[in-house]
């Protein structure tokens, strides 16, 4: 686990990151993990259409918990006035 996080911590910072998929992270995990195992994935699950299906695959194969990370201030935003929020994926700004 300590390997982990040291592994995530080494990745350079991006600026503005990528759109997420899914699909192709759980397909790849579906087929390199070959014994039965437990899967810890931990996600927002924002991500392009089409992970259900591998996640379900994934699921028939290993037993899966899957963890939804969110945060309940970008549900209930407080009233401040105009805002300008920049996109992490994308970079493009919004008011």
């Amino acid at each position: 686990m300590l390997l982990l996080a040291s592994n995530l911590l080494k990745q350079p910072y991006l600026p503005s990151a990528p759109f997420t998929n899914l699909a192709p992270l759980l397909e790849g995990g579906l087929h390199a993990i070959k014994r039965r195992s437990l899967v810890f994935i931990i996600s927002d699950f924002i991500s392009s259409p089409g992970w259900e299906r591998p996640l379900s695959l994934l699921n028939q194969r290993h037993e899966v918990l899957a963890v939804r990370l969110w945060d309940p201030r970008e549900v209930n935003l407080p009233d401040v006035g105009p805002v300008v929020i920049e996109d992490a994926e994308t970079g493009s700004s919004y008011m």
